[in-house]
């Protein structure tokens, strides 16, 4: 077995950041995975499906979709949900 040398870089913490991504970009693509991720824990947890989820933050059951799974047509729409009336979850 031939070794070889590896090297490894320890990371950011933000994986856009470190695959090149201008800052501010990198920190909106992070900001949208998170709010993703609380999303999908607050319905796991709350054992809702998208359509209750929708009812309870008051958008469409579709944006539900697209923001679980990180699909946004554009990152201002994406963040808006989190702007509800009613807070739902807490992201830390």
């Amino acid at each position: 077995m031939k070794r070889t040398n590896l090297r490894i870089t320890p990371g950011s913490g933000n994986i856009f950041l470190d695959l090149g991504f201008p800052p501010h970009e990198a920190a909106v693509m992070m900001l949208r995975c998170e709010l993703a991720e609380a999303l999908r824990q607050w319905m796991e947890r709350e054992d809702l499906t998208q359509a209750q989820a929708a009812q309870r933050l008051g958008i469409a059951q579709p944006r539900i979709s697209e923001i679980a799974r990180n699909r946004g047509r554009n990152s201002r729409s994406t963040t808006s949900w989190a702007s509800a009336r009613k807070p739902v979850c807490r992201l830390r």
